[in-house]
């Protein structure tokens, strides 16, 4: 099981700041797509350069032009990249033919998906490496998570990794821990934190006391 952290809301340099105290205590650091609006895909090269052993996800969120935007996010550093699952199948096929040539990895965020399952399954049958059940923020306000989502995608995946995010913190961590996803994503569980290096161990720890090695 491994710890995804999602920086989506500080500025520029708090962000290489957070990636320089946080990367013991992670797997995967996540440029959130509000920070590659700001900032182009210049920080995840930069991060790249700071850290050359780290793996980092650039949440692009592609919804068109999966070859050309996936190559793009590769060439920048990154070493997963996101795309939608409800775009249209052949930009999540071109998006997944891109990433495996650079030996890299494509996450589809199933984000509005209105069926998981019979998604989940067309999405592995296409190569996907990761899918991620999402609950996005403005779906959070209305009370929503992820842990349904996450039941029925573990039903149907049998090679595809599976990824949760949304709302995530050290309070509701066991209840996604104990569904054994391969990838937790927390970002303003850690990053909103009194203490972010202190929040980051914790739940780092916590994750890694699963034996579910991905």
């Amino acid at each position: 099981m491994k710890l995804q952290v999602a920086i989506d809301d500080v500025s520029y340099e708090e962000a290489l700041d957070i990636v320089r105290d946080l990367h013991p205590y992670l797997d995967i650091i996540e440029v959130g797509t509000p920070m590659i609006i700001k900032y182009g895909l210049k920080l995840v090269s930069e991060i790249r350069k700071k850290h050359p052993n780290i793996e980092i996800l650039a949440d692009c969120k592609i919804m068109d032009g999966g070859a050309l935007e996936t190559e793009m996010s590769l060439k920048a550093g990154a070493d997963i990249v996101t795309v939608m699952g409800i775009t249209d199948d052949s930009t999540i096929k071109d998006s997944i033919q891109v990433a495996h040539k650079f030996g890299k990895k494509i996450m589809v965020d199933m984000l509005c998906v209105n069926n998981v399952k019979v998604r989940a399954t067309e999405l592995e049958r296409m190569g996907a490496d990761i899918l991620s059940i999402h609950t996005g923020v403005d779906q959070q306000s209305s009370g929503k998570n992820s842990l349904k989502g996450l039941i029925e995608l573990k039903e149907v995946i049998s090679s595809s990794k599976v990824a949760v995010a949304g709302g995530i913190n050290l309070k509701t961590l066991s209840e996604y821990k104990v569904l054994s996803p391969d990838i937790i994503i927390v970002g303003g569980g850690i990053i909103k934190a009194n203490d972010r290096i202190s929040e980051c161990q914790k739940i780092y720890e916590s994750i890694k006391g699963i034996t579910n090695e991905y």
